[in-house]
């Protein structure tokens, strides 16, 4: 990872209001739990975005792992095993800088690695900076659904507000 590009991004992403400290008393016990949140030192104090290192894809819509069933044209993400339970339901914002373009979205579902042989499937490691989504929300930031994938490098974060949006993933 370069950091010239890293501190770029986490300057842009300062701008649109992206990057933000946390008081420690504002962030959810649940939040300083998982197993990404002690892997990646998110601590709470500092709200750390995760810049993709695999390329980010689909996933279909499916019943899933945070236990509710989601379709394709709802906007929810799909991040690393680590990050759950502690973070089901809790809204992600999810940026292309490549595009430009960002989303929010619901965590809705664990991801694992797999050889990539359908749709849906995670090529790579598919660590706990890693995140896929629903078509709908992969769209939304500049994804294009022919490609399978998107490339370069998405940057995301649990957004601070502590709230959890419900298990509906709603559409924009």
């Amino acid at each position: 990872m370069q950091y010239g590009l890293s501190l770029t991004v986490l300057l842009s992403l300062a701008t649109l209001g992206l990057a933000t400290v946390v008081p420690m008393s504002k962030v959810p016990s649940a939040m300083q739990q998982s197993k990404c949140d002690t892997e990646t030192g998110h601590t709470g104090v500092v709200h750390l975005l995760k810049i993709t290192e695999d390329p980010a894809y689909i996933v279909a819509g499916d019943e899933g792992a945070c236990g509710f069933a989601y379709k394709s044209d709802q906007y929810i993400a799909c991040v690393s095993p680590g990050w759950l339970p502690a973070h089901c339901g809790q809204r992600v914002q999810v940026a292309n800088p490549a595009t430009g373009k960002q989303t929010t979205a619901i965590v809705g579902d664990a991801c694992v690695p797999d050889p990539p042989t359908t749709k849906g499937q995670a090529p790579g490691k598919f660590t706990c900076q890693d995140i896929a989504l629903t078509e709908a929300a992969y769209k939304r930031i500049g994804g294009d659904v022919d490609a399978g994938s998107i490339p370069t490098p998405l940057v995301w974060a649990f957004l601070d507000d502590g709230k959890k949006a419900g298990k509906k993933g709603g559409k924009q």
